[in-house]
């Protein structure tokens, strides 16, 4: 079997799954639309550049590299929940 567009998402210059984003939420395959918005706000709220890095832990580049990945992940799980929203499929 080939990899169709539901499995693989060009993401910019990389390859993203659904695994890998829900890997970059903290999540399960099992998660639903309302775990992964509660992880994603969560860890956007933890990584945030003008928030994150303040106690000396981690640099602001690596904050808001980490703050991008959330952000891509999440917007590439909930457009594949529209996408089959829009095909007929309950979410």
């Amino acid at each position: 079997f080939g990899s169709s567009f539901d499995d693989e998402y060009d993401f910019g210059a990389s390859q993203m799954s659904r695994r890998s984003a829900l890997r970059s939420l903290n999540l399960g395959t099992g998660a639903s639309m309302r775990d992964i918005k509660t992880s994603y706000r969560k860890l956007a709220k933890l990584y945030h550049p003008d928030k994150c890095g303040r106690d000396g832990s981690m640099s602001k580049d690596e904050c808001e590299t980490r703050f991008i990945k959330v952000q891509e992940s999440y917007e590439y799980l909930q457009g594949k929940n529209k996408r089959k929203a829009s095909k007929g499929f309950r979410i």
